[in-house]
């Protein structure tokens, strides 16, 4: 059965620490759900109610879009290991771009990811977290990067 929290408590966090992998929900009025994979940086938790993370240039740019046209933002995290859980964050969403002031900054808290390969930084404020079961996810081994990001990020 889910539950409900307020924030992020310490065995949230534990949990997002221990993950290689999350996905990112938008959908902004009128438009269809966007779901997309990410990995190849941690996102970092910056409080109870607050975390961020990178993303590089690629494919599109949905998640900035549907923010800038009203879009919440779900973050899921699922574990792969024989531990199950599902963790999701409902938050709110501001998408940084490198000619924004706080860009460099914020930017520090990937000290291995070089800024010029850094399209966007997600600011997240978290009004609701909540946890679900996962039995339905499969057991999964990470192996690593795939070669043509391995390159982006240093270790760590």
């Amino acid at each position: 059965m889910a539950k409900f929290f307020d924030s992020l408590d310490e065995g949230h966090i534990s949990f997002i620490k221990e993950q290689n992998m999350f996905f990112v929900g938008t959908s902004a009025p009128g438009k269809s759900v966007n779901v997309s994979p990410k990995g190849v940086t941690p996102l970092k938790v910056l409080g109870k109610n607050k975390a961020a993370y990178i993303d590089f240039a690629g494919s599109g740019n949905r998640t900035a879009e549907d923010i800038a046209e009203g879009s919440t933002v779900t973050v899921m995290f699922c574990s792969f290991s024989a531990e199950p859980l599902i963790l999701r964050l409902f938050c709110n969403g501001e998408a940084v771009t490198p000619s924004d002031a706080k860009f460099a900054e914020l930017s520090l808290l990937w000290p291995d990811v070089p800024g010029k390969h850094v399209r966007t930084i997600f600011m997240l404020d978290i009004f609701k977290v909540q946890t679900s079961c996962g039995y339905g996810v499969p057991v999964f081994e990470y192996i690593g990067l795939k070669p043509t990001v391995s390159g982006l990020v240093g270790k760590g």
